[in-house]
């Protein structure tokens, strides 16, 4: 329904069973979500308890982690998805209608999703190999120019249309989110 209200587009089934798969499947990511905070909360408790650092860090980390994630699914659902959605049924014509199935879309929403969820741990990951010692925020700073084209190689990659505006609508939030993770590891480094 949503796809008809917002692109015009009808979805399809294929198979008898295929709406009612895709709708478990949908439910299960639904139920992950709901769940993904105490899990995450609980991981955190073990590799703090585990590796004996400092708890307090670990929980503001497994905070902000599920924080960026949430804002990744959002990000990706209100800002990308449609731009993509709408360059791809661009390729529409009198010869070539589009037949998208529900499962297929599910899929796709699905993946990009998850895609947008862990590019959004970036600062995650730099404030936590900062922490540990693996990485340096000069290193980092000086290394700008290389993080951005690896950032635009790894966007290109994953985009899922060739064109130019969704590669930047990727690019641009996984290079904030870069800077991001510099400035709030060179907080925690300097306050630990």
């Amino acid at each position: 329904m949503l796809m008809q209200a917002l692109y015009g587009q009808k979805l399809v089934f294929f198979g008898i069973i295929e709406p009612l798969t895709s709708l478990m499947k949908l439910s299960f990511l639904l139920s992950f979500i709901i769940l993904l905070a105490p899990i995450l909360f609980s991981l955190t408790m073990l590799f703090a308890r585990t590796f004996e650092l400092k708890t307090p860090f670990f929980i503001d980390l497994s905070a902000l982690s599920l924080f960026l994630y949430f804002i990744g699914i959002i990000f990706c659902l209100s800002v990308t998805l449609p731009f993509g959605i709408k360059f791809l049924l661009a390729f529409q014509n009198e010869a070539l209608q589009p037949a998208i199935s529900v499962t297929r879309f599910i899929d796709f929403t699905l993946f990009l999703g998850l895609i947008f969820g862990i590019i959004f741990q970036l600062p995650i990951l730099i404030l936590f190999l900062s922490y540990t010692g693996i990485i340096n925020v000069k290193f980092l700073k000086k290394n700008r120019k290389i993080a951005f084209l690896l950032i635009m190689i790894v966007s290109a990659m994953l985009t899922p249309t060739p064109d130019i505006l969704n590669l930047l609508l990727m690019a641009v939030p996984f290079y904030f989110l870069y800077e991001t993770g510099i400035i709030v590891s060179d907080f925690y480094v300097q306050k630990s």
